[in-house]
């Protein structure tokens, strides 16, 4: 398949699933949401940084709106130049008060590091999550609260989604994967989840 006949597929498929899910569809981000969301690392990635495929449901001023796309960054320069895409989830609500944190599943040399430096897979909570998962906070006070939010329950389960918060805003999305229905029908699942868990826990005490 062309480059020019997988583009038109996936915009034919995502308006289709858009549709199907009771969402609006955008070839492109007409919303600016690429500007209202670029402090998440994933989305500050690369160069030539562009959101397609643009399913919305709900309002930035709504008490919760939803947002699934697949984002596309370009790197490395010349006969080496790549562009990654990626499926997100955005979440937006006023009943999100979150600290800022980034969280990815390591692959299995990350794990051997955590063993070199003694750090082994212990039973607690706090042991599985660093021990499967990179894991950014600014301090101890934000780990303990997003596991005491129980959202890494959710995470351990598949070990595959990259988990960003900050404020009213969330995102999950696996890397550099553009996702089928099912998989989408899946995230959105375990993304409503980690909602659940995370609204019914408040930073900001």
């Amino acid at each position: 398949m062309g480059i020019f006949d997988f583009i038109f597929q996936r915009r034919n498929e995502m308006s289709q699933w858009a549709a199907e899910m009771g969402m609006s569809y955008f070839e492109n981000d007409q919303y600016g949401l690429r500007e209202q969301i670029d402090a998440f690392e994933l989305i500050s990635t690369g160069r030539s940084r562009r959101i397609k495929n643009l399913m919305v449901r709900g309002h930035e001023m709504d008490e919760m709106q939803e947002c699934i796309f697949d984002f596309h960054y370009d790197s490395g320069s010349n006969d080496n130049e790549t562009t990654t895409k990626t499926t997100v989830i955005f979440l937006n609500s006023k009943s999100l008060l979150l600290p800022s944190f980034f969280m990815r599943p390591k692959n299995k040399l990350g794990k051997w590091f955590q063993r070199i430096r003694d750090k082994n897979q212990g039973p607690g909570d706090k042991d599985q999550l660093l021990y499967n998962y990179k894991v950014n906070v600014e301090d101890d006070a934000q780990l303990d609260f997003l596991i005491n939010s129980g959202i890494h329950t959710l995470l351990l389960t598949d070990k595959v989604y990259n988990l960003e918060g900050y404020g009213h805003y969330m995102i999950i999305y696996q890397d550099a994967r553009l996702l089928n229905l099912n998989q989408i029908l899946n995230m959105r699942s375990t993304a409503q989840n980690i909602f659940d868990y995370l609204k019914a826990n408040s930073w900001y005490v």
